[in-house]
């Protein structure tokens, strides 16, 4: 970290969003993987399907979405297609869901990594609220959809949740606690309300029913679920001056965590193969 006055404008932004950036941090490492695979689908929309989408600039072929794993829960419900809770989270319909995806991601993505959760733990809080989050989405639509959100919505209440676990930790910093947690909701009110407006934009075109959901509200809030309590589970553990041992409220909040974690997955499982008949949708 430079000093102050050695900082320049860019360096200003990297120490404040992204002041721990490594290559091979997780947020770094979905982002390529992101960018490759959308590339790929650029090209393979264009060698091995009908072209780009017409209605959306720089937009894969929707056909080639579903065949490369969007959320289909038709296809998860029938044909037992369950990848498709991990892969839907690379794929992206268009360009500019890609740009705010890829900002947005590595914006919470280091805030969430400079918490010093590390590699391990924010990949299973990722992958975590990804499947949370399509299976939620599944088991309240039948539409498709696809984004790296579902993913990286979960960073953002597994943040509130170190605050909570570290709530005794913190104490020194006082009121700062709740402007902690209140920054953090505000911080997701924010992301939910720059998506929202797309919530009218139509991938098949003007005058369609559009199978594919630009917005996957329901599967947004399934990731903040999952992501809630995977923090309280996984989160860093801030100690006192000499304090070894778990406190009391750390116990509490991993138990509440596994609990609700295994509450929250029976639940939309039980739902998923006894209630769920999902609509089938083809191109």
């Amino acid at each position: 970290t430079k000093p102050p006055r050695e900082e320049n404008f860019w360096d200003m932004w990297k120490f404040t969003f992204c002041g721990n950036f490594k290559p091979t941090a997780l947020p770094a490492v979905i982002y390529f993987v992101m960018t490759g695979v959308y590339i790929a689908s650029l090209v393979g929309s264009e060698l091995f399907y009908d072209g780009l989408n017409n209605y959306v600039f720089l937009g894969p072929s929707l056909q080639l979405l579903q065949d490369w794993g969007a959320k289909d829960p038709y296809a998860m419900r029938y044909k037992y297609q369950y990848w498709r809770l991990v892969t839907a989270a690379f794929l992206s319909d268009g360009f500019l869901q890609y740009v705010f995806n890829s900002l947005t991601l590595l914006l919470i993505g280091f805030i969430c990594d400079g918490t010093g959760a590390g590699f391990n733990k924010m990949a299973m809080i990722f992958f975590g609220s990804a499947i949370g989050g399509t299976l939620f989405g599944s088991v309240c639509s039948s539409f498709l959809a696809v984004g790296v959100d579902i993913g990286y919505f979960g960073f953002i209440p597994a943040m509130m949740a170190a605050a909570i676990v570290n709530w005794h930790a913190l104490e020194p910093i006082g009121m700062m606690r709740l402007c902690l947690i209140m920054m953090l909701v505000f911080l997701f009110m924010i992301v939910l309300l720059f998506t929202a407006p797309s919530l009218d934009k139509n991938l098949c075109g003007p005058f369609t029913n559009c199978p594919f959901s630009y917005y996957d509200f329901y599967g947004h809030f399934g990731s903040f679920i999952a992501g809630l309590f995977l923090g309280l589970m996984l989160m860093p553990r801030v100690r006192r001056l000499g304090q070894v041992q778990e406190s009391s409220l750390e116990k509490l909040c991993f138990k509440i965590g596994a609990g609700g974690l295994a509450l929250f997955t029976i639940l939309m499982t039980t739902l998923w193969f006894t209630v769920v008949v999902p609509t089938q949708y083809t191109f």
